[in-house]
């Protein structure tokens, strides 16, 4: 496991607690996952008119959009009013490395792509400033 808690090799951080047993804690440290190096991270188009849509693969700007290339995917979207735009959470390669960075998110089906910019997962308050005010 070279160190790592079963919430941080799937990408989660701090956001899945490692000290209680969870459903789905077993099947989450097979070698397969525990080798996985994306990360959930949060997703806001660059321009905010623009649609996140849940099951959109992501690619870096300028690649080709294919399996070889395929950076992670969309796992949910909505609209946040907090935010001013839809918003989405999804699992990216390297993605703590790629906070702030554009890349495209492409839904073949629908025949969409989008640019969206990479943040913080918490998108509201991500330091807790507010929770402890």
């Amino acid at each position: 496991m070279n160190g790592q808690t079963t919430a941080q090799m799937l990408g989660m951080g701090k956001m899945v607690s490692t000290k209680e047993d969870s459903i789905g804690a077993v099947m989450s440290r097979r070698e397969g996952l525990v080798q996985d190096n994306r990360v959930l991270v949060g997703l806001q188009p660059v321009n905010a008119g623009d649609p996140v849509t849940a099951g959109a693969h992501l690619f870096a700007e300028g690649a080709e959009q294919n399996t070889g290339t395929d950076l992670g995917w969309i796992t949910s979207a909505c609209y946040s009013p907090h935010v001013g735009s839809a918003i989405g959470l999804g699992f990216l390669a390297d993605g703590a490395a790629r906070m702030g960075e554009v890349i495209v998110a492409a839904n073949p089906l629908q025949g969409e792509t989008a640019r969206l910019r990479v943040v913080s997962a918490h998108f509201v308050d991500p330091e807790g400033g507010r929770l402890r005010d």
